[in-house]
């Protein structure tokens, strides 16, 4: 919906990261994603990704000039009626760093709409790493949460029949 920041987190095996690729192949075509499955990137590899997936070439070392670069590709592409959504799986293994660079990411806006929406899906760890002191702003940018629950016993024997329907 454009709001920003949106974190799914869920115990190990509770399914987030089918549920982020499910995401993938699901979102409408003027939508364009950034996945990042392993997220244990510094703040310059982040840049660098991102730089890579919207086909921008940096010109500078300093990291404010490539965020500059990085906004105007999403102002284009957002003028071009197109939007962004970087999917990060595994966000607890983020660093403390590019954590926060995710949080500078968030501030990019039109006015009316945040130019780069973020979707973060972690482990429960997530929830611990956002509740430290330094994180307290990236914790204030999350609009939306969502805890992936565990199936009981009844959801598994649904879930795996689904899944073998689906196989065939």
């Amino acid at each position: 919906s454009g709001e920003g920041l949106v974190k799914v987190t869920g115990e190990v095996g509770a399914g987030k990261t089918m549920l982020c690729r499910m995401l993938l192949e699901r979102l409408p075509s003027h939508v364009d994603a950034i996945f990042l499955p392993n997220p244990a990137l510094s703040e310059d590899e982040l840049l660098l990704t991102l730089a890579d997936e919207l086909k921008i070439q940096f010109h500078s070392e300093r990291a404010l000039q490539k965020i500059r670069l990085i906004e105007e590709m999403l102002i284009a592409k957002y003028a071009a009626g197109r939007q962004v959504v970087l999917l990060v799986d595994e966000a607890h293994a983020m660093p403390k760093g590019t954590l926060e660079l995710i949080r500078l990411l968030s501030n990019l806006d039109s006015g009316h709409q945040k130019l780069l929406q973020i979707v973060l899906f972690g482990q429960l760890e997530l929830d611990e790493i956002l509740q430290q002191h330094e994180l307290r702003a990236l914790r204030e940018r999350v609009s939306y949460s969502l805890d992936v629950p565990l199936f009981n016993t009844a959801e598994v024997g649904d879930y795996l029949a689904c899944r073998l329907f689906a196989a065939g």
